[in-house]
């Protein structure tokens, strides 16, 4: 395995100077038309409002105490459920071992940057002047469950009691961070699962009751509606967990809590099992979030049981469909390594939690169907994957995580991550974040410097490509011995019909791309962004080997006309956390060709193994060595006869 070099500023000036179109940031009058286009209107009122809340809080905070007589008390009638929660929780980031580790010296890890908050008292700076991202992982105590597991409950609970003791924790006004809907929804299973686990400790037990209490009760004032996404499925988790594993002096609100979680899984789980976001970070999360609840409605004996159940199967089965041969996930959009649980645990806790009936096997041909859809997952043997997405770019109505990835392509090949997005470094609105989410970062074609999209400030997107159409099937040779797998692609997000089609040959993959005629357009640019562990290397023009320990890809850039090199880039696979890797780029001129194909071979260098690609008349013929032809409509991507 190569050794990964850390890009330096110099070394991010330069990629950013070569690839990245620098458009303004800001809002437009353009752009504020595409946020009204695309965003629904209860979002803009549940904006407003909680705009209102937050300017309210700040010049008349009393309005927003939360009472301090509240009280909340385990229910150890369902203990058990709660203690199998957080014992699972606790080993699905064992990569976080290493700052699990340096909490117990008062220092917290977040975000790649490690930042010692002891004070001369022993306790805990919950202030430090760090991003307010890095203030909302330390204000969530993630790690405290594993703290408590793999050192020893005391050190977990030191955190909490200096938590508890901190003035400006006292009410929300004092500390927005600490009372954040998202923080509360991410601290309070924690809290909960160490209760059940190890039992409070007595010098903290009222005041952690009580603040338990107050924070649901806040939870409960502050639902993120104008989010919604995973922020509203994580405040709902959190409340669904209080009002199963706690005793309080008030009637039950499970009912309410349960009709909105239920409603918020029919709106963001797709058909497919897929989160709506398309990020599989955040699949992974919210895959966590509906274990934990699929396991407190067993315990309350409710009958939501059963539909959460089938929800939560269907997101494990994405989960398995997309899974590379390595046990990985493909980083596609907003995704990173750092809240990735591990997979196979994952997997193993849904094994033990969700049940299994006569109708899984239906389900599982439903939800493959629906997968397929949006994404061709092409298999070689166990050690070779290639994910073509072709679904849409963003969930429309949120796409503060996708990024300009149409028609991406990602690839596990020898049994190594080999094609891979840039990945996200930050999510603060800099030319890094709008780097990692342009189109120049992603293993698409790409028009001059256009974007498919209009990415902007840290979360925000306006004018951006739909898909146009979606096609699939299978060309056979004369003989009728050997039959070949295609999908292709069409999207309109530079203006005119772009297209992709993934072809299966006898050695690996063709990945062919096209366009219609743009207005004043020049080149064609495709690139295959590759993982730090690959070596690239020019063997002949247009002819290059990948190499890694595991084997070599052969790689053959097609086209009289097209001229590829190696570049480099850079490789984001978590929160601060960029490293060198190679780019390779083939561009051709629009004027003589308005095609670019590129081969992936898994077995030979020999040229002649290389598949041929032409175009005419609107049609592009994709022609296997000794092989069949494939013809295809430009406009369409339909198979033609």
């Amino acid at each position: 395995m190569s050794v990964l070099i850390e890009a330096d500023e110099a070394y991010w000036t330069e990629v950013l100077l070569r690839m990245t179109n620098q458009s303004r940031n800001g809002l437009s009058w353009a752009r504020t038309t595409q946020l009204l286009r695309y965003h629904r209107p209860a979002q803009f009122a549940w904006r407003l409002m909680r705009l209102v809340q937050q300017r309210t809080q700040r010049t008349l905070p009393n309005l927003f105490t939360v009472p301090e007589t509240l009280s909340a008390q385990l229910n150890t009638d369902r203990i058990s459920g709660l203690v199998s929660i957080a014992d699972q929780r606790c080993k699905l980031w064992p990569h976080r071992h290493q700052a699990v580790a340096e909490m117990t010296e008062g220092v917290f890890c977040a975000l790649n940057r490690c930042v010692d908050l002891s004070d001369q008292r022993g306790g805990i700076n919950w202030d430090p002047t760090e991003s307010r991202l890095w203030r909302f992982h330390l204000q969530s105590q993630e790690a405290l469950l594993q703290l408590a597991d793999e050192t020893n409950p005391a050190a977990a609970f030191r955190w909490i009691e200096s938590w508890l003791s901190f003035p400006k924790h006292r009410q929300p006004g004092m500390d927005p961070d600490a009372w954040h809907p998202f923080c509360l929804s991410r601290r309070l299973p924690v809290w909960l699962g160490l209760a059940a686990q190890h039992g409070i400790p007595q010098q903290i037990a009222s005041a952690f009751s009580v603040a338990l209490a107050r924070q649901l009760h806040s939870l409960r004032r502050h639902l993120e509606w104008d989010l919604g996404g995973n922020h509203l499925l994580e405040n709902l988790t959190a409340l669904y967990l209080g009002e199963v594993y706690l005793r309080f002096d008030r009637p039950s609100d499970l009912p309410q809590i349960e009709r909105w979680l239920m409603q918020q899984c029919e709106l963001q789980v797709l058909e497919s099992g897929e989160h709506v976001e398309r990020a599989p970070t955040y699949h992974a999360l919210m895959t966590v979030s509906l274990l934990q609840c699929v396991q407190a409605a067993k315990d309350a004996g409710r009958a939501a049981s059963f539909p959460l159940a089938k929800v939560a199967a269907r997101m494990v089965g994405f989960l398995k469909d997309v899974q590379q041969p390595n046990g990985e996930l493909a980083l596609l959009g907003d995704s990173g390594t750092d809240e990735l649980p591990d997979l196979d645990r994952l997997l193993n806790w849904a094994r033990a939690v969700l049940p299994v009936d006569d109708q899984d096997a239906k389900d599982s041909v439903t939800r493959y169907r629906a997968l397929t859809v949006d994404y061709g997952v092409f298999r070689r043997g166990s050690d070779h994957q290639l994910l073509f997405d072709f679904g849409a770019v963003a969930c429309d109505h949120l796409p503060a995580h996708g990024h300009a990835d149409l028609l991406n392509v990602t690839a596990c090949l020898h049994g190594a991550t080999a094609l891979v997005d840039t990945g996200n470094f930050e999510y603060e609105s800099t030319a890094k974040r709008r780097y990692c989410r342009s189109t120049a970062a992603h293993n698409v074609l790409q028009i001059d410097q256009r974007e498919q999209a209009d990415v902007f400030g840290s979360f925000r997107m306006g004018r951006r490509g739909r898909v146009l159409s979606r096609n699939k099937g299978t060309v056979t040779c004369h003989d009728q011995r050997r039959s070949y797998r295609w999908v292709s692609a069409i999207h309109d997000g530079f203006g005119a019909p772009v297209g992709r089609c993934v072809l299966e040959t006898d050695q690996g993959w063709l990945i062919a791309d096209w366009c219609g005629k743009i207005d004043e357009a020049k080149f064609a640019t495709s690139r295959l962004h590759w993982h730090p562990d690959w070596e690239l290397q020019n063997t002949e023009p247009n002819r290059f080997n990948a190499e890694h320990q595991h084997g070599n890809v052969f790689i053959h850039w097609l086209g009289a006309q097209t001229q590829a090199e190696i570049m480099p880039s850079v490789y984001c696979p978590g929160f601060g956390q960029a490293y060198q890797n190679q780019t390779l780029v083939g561009r051709t001129p629009l004027s003589a060709q308005h095609w670019i194909a590129v081969h992936l071979n898994l077995q030979s260098a020999d040229a002649s193994h290389s598949p041929a690609v032409s175009a005419s008349q609107g049609r592009i013929c994709l022609q296997i060595a000794e092989g069949p032809a494939l013809e295809l409509c430009e406009k369409t991507g339909t198979q033609l006869d």
